[in-house]
């Protein structure tokens, strides 16, 4: 899409749908962490949150980049929230779990979240400054972009391995 957008001369289409995907993907992040009892599965605080972080995008994007420019200021924030997630996820599946927990699909979940997300923070962060680093630090950071996605989809993988199958119902009757 990325390719298509750009060659038809409209990039900041492509920014507005990059902008917009990514408090969709933080809010779809949230959900899963509410529905996993993160926040104890109190309705109001997963509200609140996914409120003050659809001000904090809104604000962003209208004072930082005026939706036509790319919102590294949200994709550091929200980054760094879904990184305190797992990790409070991963702290409590410690805490609670008493099976082992590699076989916890949250668990490779949240590993993934927080190996993607913190290279998401360290690429956010120097793109405030692209045009003063070097062809080859950018090439570097693109090859461990690419090595980092084949592994965080890799442990995706291994959760879904590790989801129990559902257990079939069989009424008395």
């Amino acid at each position: 899409m990325h390719k298509i957008l750009m060659e038809t001369g409209q990039p900041k289409l492509f920014i507005f749908l990059l902008n917009t995907y990514s408090y969709i993907d933080f809010f779809l992040f949230t959900w899963l962490f509410h529905n996993w009892g993160l926040f104890n599965r109190k309705k109001t605080t997963f509200i609140t949150i996914a409120g003050m972080f659809f001000l904090i995008w809104i604000v962003t994007n209208a004072i930082f980049t005026r939706f036509i420019e790319i919102n590294l200021y949200f994709f550091i924030v929200y980054s760094f929230a879904l990184i305190f997630f797992s990790v409070s996820t991963f702290n409590k599946m410690v805490v609670n779990e008493r099976s082992s927990i590699f076989r916890n699909p949250k668990f490779w979940i949240c590993l993934g979240i927080i190996i993607f997300y913190s290279f998401f923070v360290v690429w956010s962060s120097t793109g405030f400054s692209f045009h003063k680093t070097s062809d080859e630090f950018r090439r570097g950071l693109q090859a461990i972009n690419v090595y980092s996605n084949l592994l965080v989809n890799l442990l995706y993988a291994v959760a879904v391995i590790w989801i129990p199958r559902k257990k079939n119902f069989t009424s008395l009757f």
